[in-house]
């Protein structure tokens, strides 16, 4: 059965990923086949897994980019390492804010700041908190110094884990 699980996933992995035609009317078949044979919780956990070491992916070759949004992969690949610690910290404190975790109180000033752009976004519906996430990943690697993570980035980059695990339904 294991084996017959595996055969039927790569034949509508093969079908939908296929560049010459839009099949995307099988995700909502693949995504119920995956539920009924509990495998979505399995894709969710590998996801959730990929997304905390995206750090261990910059200026990467490999070709892991399936699991990874595309614009994300793409950013690991060239980061522009801003070295804009900053710019980490409030993406770090946006991302904790989506996935509704309280940041340190040191970050007090910060989480009302973007608390209340959050808020004015919301009501303008600027973009799905998908795009957010996606947005705010991109930004924090692109913010980092350089390939040689630091200690405080690697402290950001901890919460930001946690804020991943909680969000991993939501990942793009």
């Amino acid at each position: 059965l294991e084996n017959e699980l595996n055969i039927d996933s790569q034949v509508f992995l093969n079908l939908i990923n296929n560049p010459d035609g839009d099949y995307s009317r099988y995700i909502y078949f693949y995504i119920n086949y995956l539920i009924e044979n509990k495998k979505i919780d399995e894709i969710y956990a590998e996801k959730t897994k990929i997304y905390q070491d995206l750090l261990n992916y910059l200026e990467t070759a490999d070709e892991i980019h399936s699991v990874i949004h595309n614009e994300i992969f793409k950013t690991l690949k060239k980061p522009h390492y801003l070295g804009d610690k900053d710019e980490l910290l409030k993406c770090t404190v946006n991302l904790e804010l989506i996935a509704k975790i309280d940041p340190p109180t040191s970050d007090k000033a910060i989480k009302q700041l973007l608390a209340l752009e959050m808020l004015q976004n919301k009501f303008s519906g600027a973009k799905t908190t998908n795009e957010e996430i996606k947005d705010l990943l991109i930004s924090f690697i692109n913010n980092l110094e350089s390939k040689k993570i630091t200690a405080g980035e690697k402290k950001l980059w901890k919460r930001v884990s946690e804020v991943i695990n909680k969000v991993s339904k939501q990942l793009p």
